[in-house]
């Protein structure tokens, strides 16, 4: 129960009084996002149903995206402009991670955010409004999937830092439990397209495993949060194209 609240104080806006995770909660709550997913995810169908109601299309596309944001505090959406300026920096490894660790925003940060949010945007006008509320049902659960399968198979590419933590006791479990659990959620949503959607998800995280290390040696928090986001619009897509 103590990881299931640490992954859930980590990465939600959701408090929990009179709770503080500990180390070893921490280094365990990865397993938990899934979880987590599932919770924002119902939460997500909700409020969907509740805005179709009162809303017409575009302005009901344009705030689940900034509900999908605040879901995670925009600390992954800030880790995908970090990790675009580090990577698209043509910088070597120790220069990259410095950029990646500077608080300001550069062109290519600004851009992917953009890019990001922008077909986030697209996909949920122009999917079925009737579907509509299970892509975004769906689309934070395999996010918060994406996010232990890259960890498991990912080493931390710094000395230290505060995701240090994430990246111990890895185990293949980890990469295996939150894929079952998103093929199984994404088949009884969407049937084959949502099987494709969760497929293209765990190839994502392979790809981005490959190129973390290519580029910084192993992964960062930045990294983590990158992964999900793409994740997320990936899902989308593959949705709207089926």
């Amino acid at each position: 129960m103590r990881k299931f609240l640490a992954a859930l104080t980590l990465i939600t806006p959701i408090p929990i009084p009179g709770f503080m995770p500990e180390e070893k909660d921490l280094e365990g709550c990865k397993a938990f996002f899934p979880v987590v997913g599932l919770v924002l995810g119902i939460v997500g169908y909700l409020i969907t149903v509740a805005l179709q109601v009162v809303f017409p299309r575009l302005v009901t596309a344009i705030m689940l995206v900034v509900m999908l944001e605040l879901f995670s505090k925009c600390f992954h959406l800030d880790g995908l402009a970090d990790t675009a300026d580090g990577f698209f920096s043509s910088r070597p490894r120790e220069k990259k991670l410095e950029i990646m660790r500077d608080s300001r925003i550069g062109a290519m940060g600004v851009f992917a955010m953009l890019a990001v949010l922008g077909l986030k945007a697209a996909v949920f006008y122009c999917i079925s409004p009737a579907l509509l509320k299970y892509a975004v049902l769906l689309a934070p659960l395999a996010g918060r999937c994406a996010m232990p399968m890259y960890i498991s198979i990912t080493g931390y590419a710094r000395s230290s830092g505060m995701a240090e933590v994430l990246y111990r006791r890895q185990s293949l479990l980890n990469f295996i439990w939150p894929l079952s659990f998103m093929l199984l959620a994404a088949w009884w949503l969407f049937s084959w397209h949502g099987i494709i959607g969760a497929l293209a998800v765990a190839v994502w995280v392979i790809f981005w495993r490959s190129e973390s290390f290519r580029q910084l040696g192993g992964g960062t928090g930045d990294t983590i949060g990158t992964c999900e986001e793409i994740a997320e619009l990936l899902i989308l897509l593959v949705l709207v194209a089926g």
